[in-house]
């Protein structure tokens, strides 16, 4: 057979052959096999929700909407939404609210700044929204979270390996 023939397809099916073999085997092969292999009944790849969750977590403060997720994929917003929605099972909005009450905890825990402050860091509007956000998550406000497990952190961190001391006076 000749490969040079001008037959339209004489060659292709080999080269895709060999083409696909080498990307679903090279160093990139867990984004390649992610690429092609579709998830059922409109759902998201790996890929993108990969994608999303970066976008989401990098940009917390600021917001970032459906529309802007859309355009980041390439797919239309009302898709994206509902793909969204099928394959975590809640709603993008949901999805951004669990995220910044996950930062919000996360700076309970490792800072002193106030309240008011991180829930702004987080992109809410101000305390009494991180508050309304996060009882609802959590099943406390912000402050008492910060009492009963950000303070317990820095006790047992603080002092974890002097020795114990004891008051000869008070028997203990």
């Amino acid at each position: 057979m000749d490969f040079r023939s001008t037959e339209p397809d004489a060659r292709e099916p080999v080269q895709d052959g060999l083409l696909i073999a080498r990307l679903l085997t090279g160093p990139r092969a867990r984004d390649v096999r992610d690429r092609l292999v579709a998830p059922p009944g409109g759902c998201l790849t790996t890929w993108q929700m990969r994608r999303i969750d970066d976008c989401v977590r990098s940009n917390l403060s600021t917001g970032l909407s459906i529309e802007d997720i859309a355009e980041v994929l390439s797919l239309s917003p009302c898709y994206s939404s509902r793909a969204f929605k099928a394959t975590e099972g809640v709603t993008y909005s949901e999805f951004v609210l669990e995220a910044r009450v996950e930062l919000a905890k996360r700076q309970l825990l490792t800072t002193d700044t106030p309240i008011a402050e991180i829930a702004l860091g987080c992109g809410l509007a101000d305390q009494s929204h991180l508050t309304r956000v996060f009882r609802k998550s959590v099943g406390m406000p912000p402050a008492a979270w910060r009492r009963q497990f950000g303070n317990c952190t820095g006790r047992r961190l603080k002092g974890w390996n002097e020795p114990a001391r004891f008051d000869m006076r008070a028997g203990t």
